[in-house]
This record gives C-alpha cells, sequence and structure tokens, in this order.
C-alpha cells in the first residue's frame, strides 16, 4: 500500500509531456509574416468579398503604361476587420529582382484574382484563400516585351466578368500585344479579323493602321477596354510620340482609336468595326468623346488624362500635354462613374473631377483622396467629406477633421487612401502612407460627429528589411515606477544594466532557490504546486528568466528602401516597440551600434547592455559647394527615445566608409552637450575625416583613436571599396595638425591598392568576419595531439568577384578558337588511342581538353596592406538564371578562420557551398612540453607576417542558397552550426563538421575518427531534424544575423530580407548548462526533503543501536 501510495505521488508530481520540440517549436521562435510590400508599400487595394482585401505593391492602373506605379511579384489578401495575413502568392514566373512587375485585376462578382506577369503569363488565385486555379502562358512573340497589364468587364446585365484582356508592350516593333481569356478558365480566345483570319493575339499597330488606313512610325498602347453592349466590348488603342528628353515620359494620343469586337461564341470573337477617334488635327485642348462618336472641344486647363466611363462609352484624353508617369497618373478606376474622374497631377496632388453635361469641374483636391460614388463619401487624408451629388460641391462633416489624428509617424505621410467598403452609414477605408504603413479606419456616422475607429494597423517596411542589430532588453526593477521624478532615462538604463549583471551571481541564484522554496511551503505544498505548474504556464517566471540568462533581445530592424526603423521584442511573440520614419530622400541610411571588429578602437569591449545607437542619413544637395548633408540621431534602441539628433550637417564630400566608435561606460552620458556614446568617423571620397557627432568630446575620442602612441597602436588604417572601378584601397589616418579646422580633423593617406578591372570583374559582394565573435581557442586540436594553429588576422576581408560578359564573350571568341573548337565550344580528347600513328609519322602530341574558364573569385583581402592574401575561383558560375544564389547575390559568412560561401552551379545544376580555413601553421605533439616550445613570432605585421596556409573544400547541396549564417555563443565554446536559408522557404541547420575541409576522402585513420572527422562526401545531407523552421515557410531570406545569451549553449537567430522575418533560439551542444522549462522543481524539492528525512531516521535508528549494544 505505501508503495502505491508512493506511486500515486510521483505520477501526480510528473508534469505534462509533449511530444517534440517542447523547448523550441511555438515557444522561443516567432515568424512575422508581411504582405511581401516591402520595397514600395501598398499601391493597389481591392476587396473581393465581404471578408477579404486584395493588396499589391505594383500600381495596377492600365494606364500607368510605364509601370511607375512601383515593383514587386506579391499579391495578399487581408482579413478587412483584424488586417491578419490570410494568404500570400508570389505571381511572378521568374525570380524577383528590381525589375518585376505584374498586374492585378480583382472580379469580386466571381471572387477570383487575375494577374499578368513580365512573362506574359496569366494566373487566376481564389481571392478567399490564395488557392491557384489556372495559368496560360503565352508564346506568340519572341521579342522584348515589357509593361504587364491586365483589363477585366464585367457584363452590365449578369453583373460577371465577362472577358480578360493583357497587353504586353512590344519594345521592338512598338506595339502592344493584345491578347483575350475566358474569366473562369484562363484559356486564350480566339478572334477573327475583318478578312477572317483567326488570331490569338493583335498588335495595336496594325489596329491603328487600319483604323487610319496610314503607317505611322509611333509607339502605340492599349488603353482601356470596356463594354459597349451585351455581346459587345470596345478595346481604346493609341498612338503616342517619345518626348525630347527621353524615354520616361510620353506626350499626348492625338491619334486614338475605338476597335468594337463582337462574341461569336463563348471561344471566339469577331472584330466588327475601327473607330478613329481623331486624327491629331483640331484643337489642342482636352476632348471628350461620347457615344455618338462624335469629338467635342472641352475646355479643361492643365489636365492630362485619359480614361474610359464604361457607362456611357466616354472617352476623355488630352491632345498636345506630357504625359509623365511619375506626375501624371491615372486613378486604378479611371471614371468612378460617369459622373466623376478622380486623377493624380503635378507634384503628386490628387484630384476629383466632376463630369456633367460636357462640363469638367474640380470637386476637391488634396494629397490622398478616397471617393464612394454611391453614398457620396469623400475621405482624404486629414478630413471627410460629403459631396452633394447635384452640385458636386464637397462639404467637410462635423467631425471630421479627426481622420487627421489617427497615428501616423510624424516622418511620415499619407500616400493614398482606398474605399474598402461603404453605406449609406459608414465607410471603411485603407490609409497607406510613404514609409509603409497600411491601416484600416472604420468611419460612422454617429449622434452628432462621424466617429472614426482605427481597426488595424500593419507595417510593410518589415518586408524589406536590409540591416539588423540585436540589443539587450533590460529587466527593470519592480520598485523603477516609484523612482524620484528626477531621475533621468539614461540613470535608469544603468540600473537596469547592473540590476541585470547582479542577477547572475552566485548569491542572487542562492536567494531566488530560498524564494522558490518559501513560496513553494506556502503554496500549499507539492501537489499544489505540482498541479498549477502542469495547468498554468509560468509567463511571469519565463520573462524573468528571459531577462536574467540574456533571452530577451530587442531587434532594431533597418528598411533602407522605405527609409524606416521598427524594433521588435523577441521575448514577446516579435511584438513591435517603436518605429520611427527617416528621410525618404536620402540616398542611403545606417544604424551604428559599438565598435570595429574585436576591440573598439578606444580598447573598450562595448557591453552587451549598451542601449545607445546612431542613426545616420546621408541626403545629396543640389548645392554645388557642398555634397549633402548628414543626418543624425543618438537614440536609446531599446525604447526609441531620441537623445540628441541634427538635420543639418552639410560634408564637402560623399561619404565613402564609416568607422564607429564607442566611448567605454566609465564616461557616462554626454547628451547634454549635444554629444552621444556613441560615435562615427566618416572617410569622404576626398580623404578627409569628419566626426559625428561634431562636440568637443567626440573630437577628443576620435583624436586619441588615432594617436600612434595609444596603448601601442600602429595608427589607424581604413579601407575602400569602390565597386563601379573595382578599386580596393588602405589608408592611414593622420590627424590634422593642432586637431584640424573647421569640420575636418584628419586626412587619409594611401598605404595600398589592388584594382579588379572592372571590364573583367565586377566586385559583388564585401564580408567581413563575425562582429564581436569569440574565439575560444587559436587553435585545433588533431586526433594525434598536434595542434592546427588558426590564422586569425583581424584586419581580414572577403571580396567577391564574378566575370563580366564582356570577358565571357572574348574568352569564348579567343580562347576556345585557339583550341580549334566553336566560341564555347569544349573540345574533348581524340578517340584514337595514344600513340598510334600512320607509318612514318611521329607521335602526335597528347590531345587537350580545355578547361572551361573561372567566372566566381573569392578573393581574400588584407584591410591593412591592402593585398590579396588569396584567391579562389570556380568555374561553372550560373549567371543565366535569376535566383539569389546563382546570380551576383553570392552568400558568404566569415566566422573565425572559415569562410563559407555558396553558389548555383551551372554544370551539375545544384548549389556548390565552398569552404576555406585559414591556418598559421602545425605543432607537432612533442613541439609544447614543459621543457621545449616552438619558436613563434611576438607581433604580427600585415605587410611582413607570412600568408595563410588555405585549405578548401567544395559540397554540393540540392536546394538553392539565398543566405548563409552562423550560430553564436557567449564564450565560443559550443560546436557551431551553420545555417542555410534556401528557396524552399526553409531555414537548415548543419553541424559545422560537415563542412570541414580536412575530411578525408578515404577510409578513416584512428586519429581522424578520434578527431571527430568524417569521411568526404560529396553532397551535403538536409536532416529534416534539423531544420530550426520546421514547417514554417520563411520565404526570400537575404541574411541571418545571430547572438549570444548569457549563457553558453544557447544561440538566438533572426533571419530577414524577404517577405518573413523568423527569429528562434539554438542549442547547438544542447542545453547543458540550463534546465527546461517543464523542469520538475516541486519534485527535487521532495526528494531533497525525502533524503534528509531518510538521513535523519537512519541516523537516529544507528544511534539508538549503538546505545543498545553498548549495554549489552
Amino acid at each position: 500500500m505505501k508503495l502505491f501510495t508512493a506511486a500515486c505521488l510521483l505520477l501526480l508530481s510528473s508534469p505534462t509531456t509533449f511530444g517534440l520540440y517542447k523547448d523550441e517549436a511555438g515557444l522561443n521562435d516567432f515568424l512575422l509574416s508581411s504582405a511581401g510590400h516591402g520595397y514600395h508599400g501598398v499601391n493597389y487595394a481591392q476587396i473581393v468579398d465581404d471578408y477579404t482585401v486584395i493588396t499589391s505593391s505594383v500600381s495596377s492602373n492600365p494606364n500607368d503604361i510605364l509601370g511607375g506605379g512601383g515593383s514587386g511579384c506579391h499579391v495578399a489578401g487581408r482579413d478587412i476587420n483584424t488586417g491578419s495575413l490570410q494568404w500570400r502568392r508570389n505571381v511572378c514566373t521568374s525570380e524577383e529582382d528590381d525589375d518585376s512587375l505584374h498586374s492585378v485585376y480583382t472580379s469580386k462578382s466571381s471572387g477570383i484574382i487575375y494577374t499578368n506577369d513580365k512573362e506574359n503569363i496569366v494566373k487566376g488565385w481564389n481571392g478567399t484563400d490564395g488557392s491557384f486555379l489556372f495559368d496560360y502562358a503565352s508564346s506568340a512573340s519572341t521579342d522584348a516585351l515589357s509593361f504587364p497589364r491586365i483589363w477585366g468587364t464585367e457584363d452590365a446585365v449578369t453583373k460577371t466578368t465577362s472577358v480578360l484582356s493583357t497587353s504586353m508592350h512590344n519594345q521592338k516593333k512598338g506595339g502592344d500585344i493584345i491578347r483575350f481569356y475566358h474569366p473562369t478558365t484562363g484559356q486564350p480566345l480566339s478572334f477573327f479579323t475583318d478578312d477572317d483570319q483567326e488570331v490569338y493575339y493583335l498588335n495595336t499597330n496594325d489596329l491603328l493602321q487600319k483604323a487610319f488606313s496610314e503607317n505611322v512610325d509611333k509607339s502605340s498602347f492599349m488603353l482601356g477596354l470596356v463594354t459597349l453592349d451585351t455581346n459587345q466590348i470596345g478595346v481604346l488603342v493609341g498612338y503616342a510620340s517619345s518626348s525630347n528628353d527621353g524615354d520616361s515620359s510620353l506626350t499626348s494620343f492625338s491619334q486614338m482609336a475605338l476597335v468594337q469586337l463582337s462574341f461569336q461564341s463563348k471561344t471566339n470573337l469577331k472584330i466588327d468595326s475601327f473607330s478613329p477617334i481623331n486624327n491629331g488635327s483640331g484643337d489642342a485642348n482636352t476632348m471628350i468623346l461620347t457615344s455618338s462618336l462624335q469629338s467635342q472641344v472641352l475646355s479643361a486647363n492643365q489636365l492630362s488624362l485619359v480614361a474610359i466611363s464604361s457607362d456611357k462609352k466616354a472617352i476623355v484624353l488630352s491632345s498636345g500635354q506630357k504625359w509623365n508617369v511619375d506626375t501624371a497618373l491615372i486613378d486604378s478606376i479611371p471614371f468612378i462613374n460617369s459622373n466623376y474622374i478622380q486623377v493624380s497631377s503635378v507634384g503628386g496632388v490628387q484630384t476629383l473631377l466632376s463630369y456633367n453635361n460636357n462640363e469638367v469641374k474640380e470637386v476637391l483636391a488634396d494629397s490622398a483622396i478616397g471617393f464612394c460614388p454611391e453614398y457620396n463619401w469623400l475621405v482624404t487624408s486629414s478630413s471627410i467629406y460629403s459631396v452633394n451629388p447635384q452640385t458636386a460641391v464637397a462639404t467637410k462633416v462635423k467631425g471630421g477633421d479627426d481622420m487627421g489624428k489617427i497615428d501616423i509617424d510624424s516622418n511620415d505621410s499619407v500616400k493614398d487612401v482606398f474605399i474598402l467598403s461603404c453605406s449609406d452609414s459608414d465607410v471603411k477605408a485603407m490609409i497607406t502612407t510613404f514609409g509603409g504603413t497600411t491601416q484600416t479606419v472604420s468611419i460612422s456616422k454617429g449622434t452628432e460627429n462621424v466617429e472614426i475607429l482605427s481597426m488595424w494597423s500593419a507595417e510593410e517596411a518589415l518586408g524589406s528589411i536590409t540591416s539588423t542589430i540585436m540589443l539587450d532588453e533590460s529587466h527593470p526593477p519592480a520598485g523603477a515606477s516609484s523612482k524620484d521624478s528626477a531621475t533621468t532615462d539614461d540613470d535608469i538604463e544603468d540600473e537596469d544594466e547592473e540590476i541585470a549583471l547582479q542577477s547572475l551571481s552566485f548569491s542572487s541564484r542562492i536567494q531566488s532557490q530560498i524564494k522558490s522554496l518559501q513560496k513553494f511551503a506556502l503554496s500549499g505544498g507539492f501537489l499544489q504546486s505540482s498541479f498549477v505548474t502542469s495547468l498554468f504556464s509560468s509567463s511571469p517566471k519565463k520573462k524573468e528568466r528571459d531577462y536574467a540568462f540574456g533571452f530577451a533581445k530587442v531587434a532594431v530592424l533597418l528598411s533602407e528602401p522605405l527609409s524606416k526603423i521598427i524594433a521588435i521584442d523577441t521575448a514577446n511573440s516579435g511584438k513591435q516597440i517603436w518605429s520611427m520614419g527617416l528621410n525618404r530622400d536620402a540616398e542611403w541610411h545606417k544604424i551604428l551600434h559599438g565598435g570595429p571588429n574585436g576591440k573598439t578602437l578606444m580598447d573598450v569591449t562595448v557591453g552587451a547592455h549598451s542601449h545607445e545607437v546612431l542613426v545616420l542619413s546621408y541626403v545629396p544637395s543640389d548645392d554645388e559647394a557642398v555634397a549633402g548633408n548628414i543626418e543624425w540621431k543618438c537614440m536609446d534602441g531599446t525604447r526609441g527615445k531620441t537623445y540628441t539628433s541634427s538635420t543639418s550637417t552639410s560634408v564637402s564630400s560623399p561619404v565613402a566608409q564609416i568607422i564607429p566608435l564607442h566611448s567605454p561606460a566609465s564616461v557616462g552620458h554626454v547628451h547634454d552637450s549635444g554629444g552621444c556614446r556613441q560615435m562615427a568617423l566618416l572617410l569622404h571620397e576626398d580623404d578627409t575625416l569628419t566626426v559625428v557627432p561634431d562636440t568637443a568630446y567626440s573630437r577628443s575620442a576620435a583624436l586619441n583613436a588615432m594617436n600612434k602612441s595609444n596603448g601601442g597602436k600602429n595608427g589607424m588604417y581604413v579601407h575602400t571599396v569602390d565597386k563601379s572601378m573595382g578599386k580596393f584601397r588602405t589608408v592611414n589616418v593622420l590627424p590634422e595638425e593642432g586637431g584640424g579646422s573647421s569640420s575636418v580633423i584628419a586626412r587619409a593617406t594611401t598605404v595600398g591598392e589592388t584594382t579588379f578591372n572592372p571590364s573583367t570583374e565586377k566586385i559583388v559582394n564585401v564580408v567581413y568576419p563575425q562582429r564581436g565573435e569569440v574565439i575560444q581557442s587559436p587553435a585545433s586540436i588533431l586526433g594525434d595531439d598536434s595542434l592546427l594553429l588558426k590564422y586569425l588576422n583581424p584586419h581580414l576581408a572577403v571580396v567577391v568577384t564574378v566575370a563580366t560578359d564582356e570577358l565571357m564573350a572574348d574568352v569564348g571568341n579567343n580562347f576556345y578558337k585557339a583550341l580549334g573548337g566553336d566560341a564555347g565550344e569544349v573540345k574533348k580528347p581524340k578517340k584514337k588511342p595514344l600513340g598510334v600513328t600512320k607509318p612514318g609519322e611521329e607521335a602526335p602530341a597528347a590531345a587537350v581538353e580545355a578547361t572551361p574558364p573561372p567566372t566566381l573569385f573569392i578573393n581574400l583581402m588584407d584591410t591593412v596592406s591592402g593585398q590579396i592574401l588569396y584567391r579562389a575561383s570556380h568555374a561553372h558560375r550560373d549567371t543565366g538564371s535569376s535566383s539569389p544564389g546563382s546570380s551576383n547575390n553570392i552568400p558568404v559568412v566569415f566566422t573565425e578562420n572559415w569562410i563559407i560561401y555558396a553558389f548555383a552551379n551551372a554544370r551539375t545544376r545544384r548549389t556548390d557551398i565552398g569552404v576555406l580555413s585559414l591556418h598559421e601553421g602545425m605543432i607537432d605533439k612533442h613541439g609544447i612540453t614543459a621543457f621545449a616550445s616552438p619558436e613563434q613570432e611576438m607581433l604580427f605585421s600585415s605587410f611582413e607576417s607570412a600568408k595563410p596556409i588555405v585549405l578548401s573544400k567544395t559540397y554540393g547541396i540540392s536546394k538553392t542558397v539565398t543566405a548563409i549564417g552562423v550560430t553564436t555563443s557567449k564564450g565560443g565554446i559550443s560546436m557551431k552550426q551553420v545555417l542555410l536559408a534556401t528557396n524552399g522557404d526553409q531555414i537548415i541547420s548543419l553541424d559545422k563538421r560537415f563542412l570541414d575541409p580536412r575530411r578525408p576522402s578515404g577510409e578513416l585513420k584512428e586519429s581522424e575518427k578520434k578527431e571527430g572527422l568524417m569521411k568526404y562526401s560529396p553532397i551535403l545531407p538536409i536532416v529534416s531534424l534539423r531544420t530550426p523552421s520546421y514547417t514554417q515557410t520563411v520565404e526570400s531570406v537575404r541574411s541571418i544575423a545571430s547572438t549570444a545569451a548569457y549563457v553558453e549553449s544557447q544561440s538566438l537567430i533572426l533571419a530577414y530580407g524577404g517577405p518573413d522575418i523568423f527569429f528562434t533560439r539554438l542549442a547547438p551542444s544542447k542545453g547543458f548548462d540550463l534546465l527546461p522549462d517543464d523542469f520538475n522543481r516541486s519534485l527535487l524539492a521532495l526528494v531533497v526533503i525525502g533524503l534528509l528525512i531518510v538521513m535523519n531516521t537512519v541516523k537516529k535508528m544507528g544511534n539508538k543501536k549503538m546505545v543498545k549494544m553498548g549495554w549489552t
């Protein structure tokens, strides 16, 4: 009975068990998924049903003929009420790049989303769940096509989409290729010309030539699709001549025609007629074509637009005015209805026009306008109006000015307003900003005023993160809120840092255990404690542990395309802490934290708790006297508070390099004098140096770092990289005499220079060693107890270059021809046996097999001397694919003495992963004893010391690699894992031993087995159990950042660069120094107490027995 009772107690005290990944999946990781519009924000929004809104980064305005409304590949569906991402699809056929374009048409009647990309492939998607329905690829023309657009027409009777039409501009012939498709199946529709020929596509040039009976050498475009009758549609086409100042603008469409087509069957159309609108003659004013097909001149000053009304078949066009895609764009619905037109004009001002009885009247102009004509709601960026349908007068509603009070960053501004739904009593509007914020508001009529409610907000900038820094989130004390009001935030930060450090001390941990034991004893005993633990998650305890052990980080994310900074809390599932907009006119933005690699230039290692960051923005100037302005902000990266800032630091020359500096914590805060503990030394193209912030303390700190007598340094050496000229240049920084005049404090003198001929090689990537990486040992212990010394030169950089097209063409025409073959042909050995000759002939030389030319070069550079220490080359780099791992984006990571890189191999059709390990040499196992030691140089020189010994090996993997990362630990003791982001939208991890270049090809020796080496295999395995992203989809990752926790076993990983951001915690060597979350403290306490009771009982029994034996 006693045994049964004990077993029951043990079962009650046991926690709930989980299957797999109890400590990882969904608990210590999170995924932030954006809509994929991170480079241009939302430029298109349309509801497909009552619950889903469709968004895209590309303006689907058919009249945006030059694709000026942004680029991108993603179309997404969000819940209109909550903003949750329902689905996201990459609608482009080829890999996404800067030139990716697509067009979208949303059919609310059928619930289908139609897209057309630059490959002219039409696709259909279910608007509710994003499931793929159909696609059709056209091969009608092999000429270069551009400007994909798509139209749809709604049948006036059935209220369904009757036909789809796409157009792609033929750059060679100067006209649009027009095709028609069935809206349900996506099958192409054929149609008959006037001579009864069945064709599947038309050219706008041919249509206009037939309409005007003449051949005009101009570019022509499809301008619209309109329903004329139940079985009749009209296609508007027109000529446009290029302007004198370039190809980004077009003159007005002076010659236009309406091509009328009728349905002969469900799969056939017939061209009925060509109706010329005007032949270029007449008054150069805005003209309106009415349904009677008669031109009427209408005076409308400074309007430049082309639009179509489906109801009255009215066409508005301009004559004699320049069409500029940046300043005169038409809204995605050119005619909102028969009475209103919405147009964007010069300066980005949107104007609502009323058209009635051949008269155009301006209703309202604003930076952003959304209009609901059915119920006369007019929403602008700052207010709400009601439009009188009879007089076309907009009247501000009571309380409408509250629209300007919605939460938008002070450095941001509204770009567009989209009306999602409206009724007589309320309207839902989506507001987008230039900084990528998407916000949906609900506006309803109250008893007196309109009520404005913010429904949800999303940051599209999360889909275009270019860099990040990870800051420790200090744990504030319990009584922080009761501090004296005179205490500053800076003092609080310092106290938080000290408390976090004190919590790691041995005495603090003992006190924590005592408090836990007291709480256990006072909480009803072990049964109640165990029961509560099994039912409720210990989130407060988990949060306290996250702070104490360094798991709580603030990731400060920078999106350069949208000029925005966003900070998220990694300990709270990526919740946004703060965001800040930057100057959108800036050429670049940077975030600085800490110093250069290794120690800072001031012999200070920046503490893990340093929260100060410096944000730099470079704004080019139109003034010839200055090159531009440096805008900077000194701020707390964990809270977003700005300490000091400046927007008017002018520079005489563009910035070539940035050197971060950080003052020691003992200096204290320098904000009162306009300074910052985080500083930057700027090297300009004219070899002058300035410091930011330009204060007396910053100057003193920078000059101290340059001083040769400071700590035995040899001065400051800096390097610059000019990718366009192919130059890698190193300079020595010398302070100006007297501390410098004006803003210049030092000048640079050239030390060394390496030039990669830009006609043969192009620099595509520059990579540096991991910042702040701790190297546990300078040598590797081999299986025979000998030492392999690592080459740990801190002044290294990897410059990746690729062969240019010119070089490849030259090699193909000369090198292969010199071998007797055609260009690009690899000459094979002769089949005749070696030495076989005809009688009297000499034996021919052995056949030569041509070696393919290298196309990828990995250059190891010394950043002090400027010389190439090692150069590796590879052939067969895939130059034709546009995938991230095969074009100019060669992912590289530099960790300790290892360089790991990946590229797509066109020959093997897989990704090759190259590994270089750098070594100084080797020490025999008898080389270091109590009586002997090897001779070693105590000083290292970038100019005189020997170059590294490089071991290399190449492996293959079946997936395209888009980014490479490596785990980081506090002391560098834990085994490292290499992280690979693949085009399969996964992040996989590999034990570093799989990539060891010393893996033997033959059978393993006993010493190699002891060392843990594995036999070489050319293909790397992908193990599903070593997939940190498990079932999550992490799309298009471009970078993987890692940081260490306070415990050695844990490494924190952040993957970003694509539409998704993924964070997780890894334990490469398992959690050897960390108790799991489900550790049963109650059972441990019970066992300890039980052991104490047993020990005390046995002791008493022993004493009693000894006494008894003594009496006997």
